[in-house]
């Protein structure tokens, strides 16, 4: 047996090894939030965040030939369909970014996420194309949420947030919600084959990648104000915050940069064509890897920079570096270039060796600078969302989404 046909072996049982891990997250009305053990953490809720990811990885596992799968997802549906005990708010419509066991409190997190709301669109987008019960009349609300509340059509872009009852709205763009929503888009588009979700993915592409980290010589700025005016030193007192972390986060250059390819795949086969979406996807690439890996002399990528490349959280992430692979091998796709194959092989073998837990279960969300598991931005392995897509995307057909790469495969497979 050949090296690449054992690591295919590798990943396919390392997938089997992560959905057994997810489905410990299932509580009785969503997904809970795993601690390092695969326990559910009560005191942190139920997230939203969690339940529509966990929707999302279901829905790929299904497409994957899971047959406990589709039940999983449909679990999830049924949590953001639910107004009573569930995350929808019959009130104000939208959802809510809490789940907790407080009678008088369904959120402990006042207002609504375009960041939240993002992953419900990818999720019931996911779920529909696997056909899971419930899935496209969930996907036809948050289609229409997303749209009315925070989509602006005058910016091309999402606005990132607004108070519960939608009256008052944060005088901030964030680059994460925004990227988070050009993956939704992709899959609302496959979907649905409305094409306006291509042109809407594209348009913030366009805004954040081909002008402004262009103009910044390709790296990302994460933060801005109402006029998308840039924000550089925005959260340089706390850099560590989850969502809206200060600096230059060389993952998400690789996330963007797989994104495009995918972005431009979907256009190409909708009959248009953007090259610049290729360059910007190699660009970002040459970037994050020369900026962010392996600068202070240990292996893997450091989590964030400043404006002068220098480190700021020195901590390993596994998201970062499971976006690593994902964009080496939408690269080595698209250009057929050794060297993208080359990196990705590499990263997989610092994945196995440091990331894998092979004791406890799962990966380990982040690493100290000694390669020590640690806590400092996010406690616990409650997410398999990145892992998953890093492990299945190279057992995929070619695709602008997991989720159609998965079913494409699948029948694919079925055909032979």
């Amino acid at each position: 047996m050949t090296p690449e046909s054992n690591h295919r072996l590798w990943l396919r049982s390392e997938e089997h090894r992560l959905i057994s891990w997810a489905r410990q997250s299932r509580t009785s009305d969503a997904f809970g939030y795993l601690d390092g053990f695969g326990h559910v953490d009560a005191a942190a809720g139920r997230p939203l965040l969690i339940t529509a990811r966990m929707t999302f990885v279901f829905s790929v596992a299904a497409l994957r030939g899971d047959p406990d799968a589709i039940a999983d997802a449909a679990h999830g549906v049924a949590a953001m369909s639910r107004g009573i005990n569930g995350f929808w708010d019959e009130v104000n419509t939208g959802w809510v970014s809490l789940l907790t066991d407080e009678p008088s409190q369904t959120s402990a997190a006042p207002g609504k996420s375009a960041y939240d709301h993002s992953f419900v669109l990818l999720a019931s987008a996911a779920a529909t194309v696997a056909q899971v019960p419930g899935a496209a009349g969930l996907l036809s609300k948050a289609m229409d949420v997303v749209l009315k509340r925070f989509w602006i059509e005058d910016e091309g872009a999402l606005i990132d947030s607004r108070s519960e009852d939608w009256s008052i709205a944060e005088n901030y763009r964030g680059a994460n919600s925004n990227m988070h929503f050009v993956e939704a888009c992709l899959v609302t588009h496959a979907a649905t084959g409305d094409s306006a979700w291509l042109r809407r993915a594209l348009r913030i592409s366009d805004r954040l990648i081909n002008v402004n980290a262009r103009e910044n010589g390709w790296r990302l700025l994460e933060h801005y104000d109402d006029q998308w005016k840039p924000l550089p030193q925005y959260n340089a007192e706390t850099p560590d915050d989850q969502f809206r972390p200060y600096g230059y986060l060389v993952g998400h250059s690789f996330e963007w940069s797989r994104l495009l390819l995918q972005l431009s795949w979907a256009l190409r086969a909708a009959g248009s064509d953007e090259p610049w979406l290729v360059e910007a996807a190699r660009a970002l690439w040459e970037t994050g890897l020369s900026a962010g890996r392996a600068i202070d002399g240990i292996p893997g990528f450091v989590y964030s920079l400043d404006w002068n490349d220098e480190p700021v959280i020195r901590l390993r992430l596994h998201w970062v570096i499971s976006e690593a692979v994902g964009a080496a091998w939408t690269l080595f796709q698209e250009t057929g270039d050794q060297l993208f194959l080359d990196h990705h092989d590499r990263f997989w073998d610092e994945i196995r060796r440091y990331f894998v837990d092979e004791e406890k279960g799962s990966w380990h969300h982040e690493l100290s600078i000694d390669g020590g598991p640690s806590a400092r931005v996010w406690s616990g392995k409650p997410d398999v969302y990145h892992a998953i897509g890093a492990v299945v995307l190279p057992l995929l057909e070619r695709s602008s989404t997991i989720v159609t790469g998965a079913r494409d495969t699948a029948a694919a497979r079925k055909n032979r």
